[in-house]
């Protein structure tokens, strides 16, 4: 069987392109890591450490020979040798056919890399720029850029699906509604959680940044060259800075600073005032997606061509009338007359969380009610929504009374101007008398 393979093998080495090679590094590279480079004077190159291929060959020596053995033979390795000549010797094949190219690390001159963010530094763990090494001889210590793009069924199926995911996007307005609605809900839920840890982090460094410690959760969230879960890991980073008396006059001006800020918030806003805006703000923008993607939109439509036809008070009426019957109230007058006067019953109301429903201008003003409440006032001082009876138009009685008001109004303003025509005549008249 190792005589036929080798026969098969020997007419490939006569070609170019050494296909065992070929098929020995699809095999590697399914397990090793890899980063990407930029290679000077080239392009970005993708590369693999060899201390990393020699780790994998010694943990899977007997699996690489099992399905390799034709290769290795041809190349005149003893199978019972150890792993390190056995790995020595296929990288040097590797080499050899032009499949990889040994590379060195080529930092930038007169770069201060302690000046640099600690997930950007290049540094020869895994740089970020490479040249191509003059010795090609195959050593642990060498970074190798791989030179081909391995077509194999993994690839061609990650191909595929790509474009098959495009082409779905793309076809994203004749999606079915319950599909719409799930895509923008995970969405919303994933930048939430995105947003959410961002701002623990900030908060973190810059609570223990005041004490002198530069503390980071998830220092890889933001590195470029991360894979997906490489961003997760490590959970944190920990170091003790090294600073002088003037950084520490600016880190406790900053504390100070912040402690300040912090006290003058706290006396026009609470911790439940914020969480509150919060979730409203989470749930709009639901709502918001829900409306824009074709939710209720036959409702929408209607209720913007009435509330054009209505004035402002009639509008808000309207609004109200509409927000308590959400609320489980019969009306606005049985809501008027068991809950407006009534701090519980609102409270409860908001907390339920039914006035989701309600217009934009009802939840303001509901809102600066439960404010009142939690500030203590009077239920006298509240503010009750406007009724139809309110907005009523005048009948035709109360219509002639007004008329009439004004035409009074209108008599007396006329007799005033008249006598102020007339003052200046008078006073002629006064002053020739007396002479």
């Amino acid at each position: 069987m190792a005589s036929g393979c080798c026969s098969s093998s020997n007419r490939h080495r006569d070609s170019n392109w050494d296909k065992d090679a070929e098929a020995f590094l699809n095999d590697v590279l399914k397990s090793l890591k890899t980063r990407e480079a930029v290679e000077v004077g080239t392009k970005a190159v993708e590369y693999f450490r060899g201390i990393d291929y020699m780790k994998h060959i010694n943990e899977h020596k007997s699996e690489i020979l099992k399905r390799h053995e034709c290769l290795c033979l041809r190349v005149g390795i003893d199978l019972n040798g150890e792993a390190v000549a056995i790995a020595s010797a296929l990288g040097q094949l590797l080499v050899q056919s032009g499949l990889i190219a040994k590379t060195d690390h080529a930092p930038l001159p007169n770069l201060d890399q302690s000046q640099i963010p600690a997930h950007l530094r290049d540094n020869s763990k895994w740089p970020r720029r490479v040249k191509i090494a003059r010795d090609q001889t195959f050593t642990p210590d060498g970074f190798y850029a791989i030179n081909y793009e391995a077509q194999n069924a993994y690839s061609l199926a990650l191909l595929g699906g790509t474009i098959a995911v495009v082409l779905i996007f793309c076809m994203f307005p004749i999606w079915p509604f319950g599909a719409k609605i799930a895509t923008w809900y995970l969405t919303v839920v994933l930048l939430t959680i995105l947003l959410f840890c961002v701002v623990i982090r900030l908060v973190l460094f810059v609570g223990l940044w005041f004490c002198g410690r530069d503390f980071w959760f998830l220092p890889n969230l933001f590195d470029e060259d991360a894979g997906v879960i490489e961003s997760f890991q490590p959970l944190y980073s920990y170091k003790q800075r090294d600073d002088d008396w003037l950084m520490v006059a600016v880190r406790a001006f900053a504390a100070v600073l912040t402690a300040a800020s912090f006290y003058k918030l706290s006396e026009t806003h609470s911790l439940s005032d914020v969480t509150e805006a919060g979730v409203g703000a989470f749930i709009d923008i639901l709502e918001w997606g829900h409306t824009k993607l074709g939710g209720n939109s036959t409702e929408v439509t209607t209720n913007a061509n009435l509330d054009a036809f209505l004035s402002p008070e009639e509008r808000l009426a309207r609004h109200w009338e509409i927000c308590v019957k959400h609320c489980e109230f019969q009306d606005t007058e049985e809501f008027m007359e068991f809950c407006v006067n009534d701090c519980n019953c609102l409270n409860e109301m908001w907390q339920s969380r039914c006035w989701r429903a309600c217009e934009y201008d009802v939840r303001d003003e509901l809102k600066a009610n439960v404010k009142l409440c939690k500030e203590g006032r009077h239920s006298s001082q509240l503010n009750p929504p406007p009724t139809a009876e309110n907005n009523a138009s005048p009948d035709k009685g109360d219509e002639q009374e007004m008329a009439e008001q004004e035409m009074a109004e209108q008599e007396m303003a006329e007799q005033e101007m008249a006598e102020q025509e007339m003052a200046p005549v008078n006073n002629i008249d006064m002053g020739n008398n007396e002479l």
